[in-house]
């Protein structure tokens, strides 16, 4: 009894929790807002997906403070910022400062969609956020190297077989 109670909750535990399935994830989008040292804030958008895959391998292991979960959201922020053509000099980007409210939204997002779990710090008063069982999964599956799908070479032409006297007019 004890080996299948055992594996109900490995399975479980590998499983979204029951009740995530109205809950924004994936290619759903929502904003980060950064604020610069100049004290001017930018909004940038992503989707759960890129949000999830710059957090989720920081939380591997014992797990990342509250540091490294800005940190990574506001290196994504910096690559939205690239690809929209942000002309933000390379400076403002030095120190920059992930909004209290983007971080709380994220971090709650993760706890409720089962992918991270707060955990004492046990070196500092703080919390750290570590990947659940079903975050390790779904964070290497968000990072895992895709295949580029092969075209099938063109099929060269069968040459034709003369035979004598063939081809002669």
């Amino acid at each position: 009894m004890d080996s299948l109670n055992a594996e109900l909750e490995q399975a479980r535990r590998r499983n979204p929790p029951p009740g995530t399935e109205d809950l924004e994830h994936g290619q759903d989008r929502t904003s980060i807002v950064i604020t610069f040292q100049s004290g001017e804030a930018s909004s940038y958008e992503a989707t759960w997906e890129d949000i999830i895959r710059s957090v989720l391998p920081q939380t591997f292991g014992v797990g990342a403070d509250n540091d490294a979960v800005a940190s990574a959201l506001a290196s994504l922020a910096r690559e939205k910022a690239d690809r929209r053509g942000d002309s933000r000099a390379f400076a403002d980007w030095e120190n920059p400062v992930l909004s209290r409210s983007s971080f709380g939204k994220v971090i709650n997002q993760m706890v409720a969609l089962g992918l991270i779990e707060g955990v004492p710090n046990p070196l500092r008063v703080e919390t750290l956020w570590r990947a659940t069982p079903y975050g390790v999964q779904e964070g290497c599956r968000l990072v895992a190297i895709r295949r580029t799908k092969r075209l099938a070479a063109p099929e060269a032409p069968v040459p034709k077989v003369l035979r004598p006297n063939e081809g002669k007019g």
